[in-house]
């Protein structure tokens, strides 16, 4: 899993084309993530969460939706580590902090759990939209 967001990539040209093999791809690709220890940062721990949503968005396997809950959890726990990059009437953004919300939706979608929509709805409710605008393009404008 060396390319970030693949198995995104083949869902959507699955959704896109109807052609199987590239569900088969998701799914094979998934089981072999299911078993794989990866790398323990928050924002890959995310991505895998989604992935895995995703496979058993296609499969119905609980074992996948099993360690994407798993990984979304701990996902959770590194964030409570991670710097925070901007606060907002008591609220703290932490840095990689959008990731674990696209591994939610993502949740929300194939399981029709609102929490996790409830919890990605309040991530964005107290989000100042107008200055968080400003230092993203700061903090894009000083990325490598």
């Amino acid at each position: 899993n060396e390319c970030l967001w693949i198995l995104v990539q083949f869902d959507e040209l699955y959704k896109v084309t109807g052609d199987d093999k590239y569900a088969s791809f998701v799914t094979s690709q998934a089981n072999i993530l299911a078993n794989d220890t990866g790398v323990n940062i928050v924002m890959m721990r995310s991505i895998e969460s989604r992935e895995l949503a995703i496979a058993y968005g296609l499969t119905k396997d609980n074992s996948l939706l099993q360690e994407s809950v798993k990984r979304l959890g701990n996902a959770n726990s590194l964030l409570e580590k991670q710097t925070t990059v901007y606060s907002y009437n008591g609220n703290a953004y932490k840095l990689h902090s959008c990731w674990t919300q696209l591994a939610k939706l993502e949740l929300y979608r194939v399981t029709q759990n609102t929490t996790y929509l409830s919890e990605v709805e309040n991530f964005i409710t107290k989000y100042n939209i107008p200055e968080s605008i400003v230092l993203s393009k700061l903090m894009s404008d000083i990325q490598p």
